[in-house]
């Protein structure tokens, strides 16, 4: 299933001298079923702020054929003070889970699995088999 994302900018334009700034960006998601909210917070959060800041600073110039920044020393991202305020909803989804799966846990007891719909984590021994 994939993830729809309605997103508004409100914007500020200086008119003098052409600045655009970014006042809030509101955001509205079906990620589908969510098992780490604040994990899908981070994830939504970081992918605004990085398509704001291709949007408004970045790009690439080229002069007679070549590159012209060759460097980091000219390269802009989005500072933090150009962070807008973000105003970020996820919706409940209609769809079934799909079974996404998220790793976690520790070498020790070999990998972790926990599925969406799945009331409780199982674990994949080192052998393979599975527990519930």
């Amino acid at each position: 299933m994939p993830t729809w994302t309605a997103c508004v900018a409100r914007v500020r334009v200086n008119r003098s001298n052409g600045v655009v700034t970014v006042e809030k960006l509101t955001l509205v998601l079906d990620a589908g079923t969510i098992v780490d909210p604040d994990g899908a917070l981070a994830q939504v959060e970081g992918a605004s702020l990085w398509g704001l800041s291709l949007a408004l600073f970045e790009g690439t110039e080229f002069v007679k054929g070549q590159v012209k920044d060759t460097n980091f020393n000219s390269y802009t991202p989005l500072r933090i003070g150009d962070v807008p305020e973000l105003d970020i909803e996820f919706i409940d989804s209609t769809e079934a889970p799909v079974g996404a799966v998220i790793v976690y846990g520790g070498q020790d007891a070999g990998p972790r699995y926990w599925r969406a719909g799945r009331s409780t984590p199982f674990c994949w021994t080192t052998r393979g088999s599975a527990s519930s």
